[in-house]
């Protein structure tokens, strides 16, 4: 594994919503000449180090997440040009801290928890037109699939999102009744 590399934990919306989400951003992507990429949340990142990803993700207990959505906003930023924000949770928190403790990092990871409909460094009024343009059929939205993705250590171009490298992926555990 590169050393110089980003190791990111995902989590992958459930159907339907993942495939509302990926038609939102496969729509951006041909309007604006975007990258195409998985829908996800970022629960947690770091530099690639010493520590095994994949096998890190298969030890971590989780559940489903459920999560409720806050607005849709935007950015300059390249990977938050447009996006969906989430009110946090406690199960979220709690697995974002556990990579956190896995992956030995000292330094306080913050979680904002997001979904990123464009990846593309856009004008403000084009930003703003998109947000208003989003209709969310979802209040809330459910996470079933946990993914460890290599990344670049920047991500500011089309290139950047071709290099992502899913290393492995698992089902989340059902939620007791």
């Amino acid at each position: 594994m590169n050393r110089e590399s980003l190791i990111a934990f995902w989590l992958v919306p459930a159907p339907p919503e993942r495939e509302y989400f990926a038609g939102i951003i496969q729509r951006f992507a041909r309007k604006l000449q975007a990258p195409v990429f998985e829908p996800h949340l970022t629960v947690y990142a770091t530099a690639s180090g010493s520590f095994d990803p994949v096998g890190m993700m298969q030890d971590v207990s989780a559940i489903p997440i459920r999560l409720h959505v806050a607005e849709v906003a935007h950015s300059d930023r390249f990977t938050k040009s447009l996006f969906v924000n989430f009110e946090s949770d406690g199960a979220l928190l709690e697995l974002c801290d556990r990579f956190r403790v896995r992956c030995g990092d000292l330094q306080d990871y913050v979680l904002k928890p997001h979904l990123s409909l464009v990846y593309k460094t856009l004008p403000p009024e084009v930003r703003e037109e998109l947000a208003r343009g989003i209709d969310l059929s979802y209040a809330e939205v459910n996470f079933d699939v946990l993914r460890v993705v290599e990344c670049p250590p920047a991500i500011k171009t089309s290139a950047d999102v071709d290099e992502f490298r899913v290393l492995a992926s698992r089902a989340l555990a059902g939620r007791d009744s």
